[in-house]
């Protein structure tokens, strides 16, 4: 990581995982903390530390996922979420739900509660549970776990015949 000493500080992405994105090659556990991002690299650590281990995406190891499943009693399928079309004239939800895969964070889908529910666990996705109507706040958070999710709730949104 000698390479890395010199990057200026706004390069260095600092953020929190709670176990469902990244392990360390050296424990080959499944890593819950903080961390940094320096370009493509993901480093263990609150701060930046040029001797802080680095970290490897669940979502390029296949097998780390089984790992990571078997760990945590989470079944892993091959089944996909289905899409789920809300319907803001005649809802009265006072959530709404949103998943993505973390090999394509850029497919987004709407999905029902239940859905979000059996998903939710599945280290091969990020899923979002949001307020609505959506509280600004919320969003910009999983605006950071799903990134385009809000270009994405502002392309679905079709107005009913009462707007």
């Amino acid at each position: 990581m000698s390479d890395l000493i010199n990057i200026p500080s706004n390069s260095i992405t600092f953020n929190y995982t709670i176990g469902k994105d990244f392990f360390n090659p050296a424990t080959m556990r499944p890593y819950i903390g903080y961390y940094y991002q320096i370009g493509n690299r993901v480093f263990a650590g609150r701060t930046f530390d040029p001797n802080a281990p680095e970290l490897k995406r669940l979502s390029e190891f296949p097998i780390m996922n089984q790992v990571y499943a078997k760990l945590n009693n989470t079944p892993l399928t091959d089944e996909k979420p289905q899409s789920y079309y809300f319907n803001k004239v005649t809802s009265t939800a006072k959530f709404r739900y949103f998943i993505a895969e973390i090999s394509n964070k850029s497919l987004i889908k709407e999905i029902t509660e239940e859905t979000y529910t059996r998903f939710k666990t599945n280290p091969a996705f990020i899923s979002v549970r949001l307020d609505y109507p959506f509280i600004e706040e919320q969003l910009n958070e999983a605006e950071k776990q799903i990134p385009g999710i809000r270009t994405f709730i502002n392309t679905i949104y079709v107005p009913g015949p009462t707007d």
